[in-house]
């Protein structure tokens, strides 16, 4: 996998693309249970802007046990700023 990676950022435009790892930031009271912390996961994404996911790439997961799960991930879209 180390090849891939190094081809990836000798390819990569960092001019017209940009790169973003996610933590989401949760509530006190989130990420106790994997199913609710799954669907707050989905929720985000299906409110994302649809102008925006036509040109985003992105990966998310739920990591670590009950009552301590994090949502984790990576995005890439056109542009270098925020949306």
């Amino acid at each position: 996998m180390k090849a891939e990676f190094e081809w990836f950022w000798q390819n990569f435009d960092d001019q017209g693309w940009s790169a973003w790892e996610v933590l989401y930031e949760k509530d006190p009271n989130e990420g106790k249970l994997l199913i609710k912390t799954n669907n707050t996961m989905k929720g985000f994404l299906q409110r994302t802007d649809p102008h925006f996911r036509k040109w985003a790439f992105g990966v998310h997961g739920v990591y670590g046990e009950e009552p301590d799960l994090e949502i984790r991930g990576a995005w890439m879209w056109r542009g270098t700023d925020l949306p």
